[in-house]
């Protein structure tokens, strides 16, 4: 179940925000890259960052050390808990995409 979440939430983002250059997936881990342009796959570490301390101050917290934001929840949770989580870091991510004006 929690694949199943993992797999549409993160899809569902990227429909609607041309900042997502491309969502990974390995069972319920995520991995969102965060981009300039979809076209040139430029990575905009300043929206991930953001996002990261966005999400963060919401309460979920995500992984930005790398070259995209990764989510690894419990395979414990309860899969509507984990679709709360990223319905959070999707709106952590819209509100880092306003504060940067893009």
């Amino acid at each position: 179940a929690l694949e199943r979440v993992g797999a549409e939430r993160p899809a569902a983002l990227a429909a609607r925000h041309p900042q997502i250059g491309e969502v990974r997936a390995v069972g319920a881990f995520q991995a969102i890259g965060l981009v300039r342009d979809r076209a040139t796959k430029e990575r905009d570490r300043e929206l991930q960052d953001l996002t990261w301390a966005e999400a963060t101050r919401r309460g979920v917290f995500t992984d930005s050390s790398s070259t995209s934001l990764n989510i690894q929840p419990s395979l414990l949770m309860d899969p509507a808990e984990f679709g709360a989580a990223l319905d959070t870091i999707g709106a952590a991510l819209a509100a880092a995409i306003w504060e940067l004006a893009r």
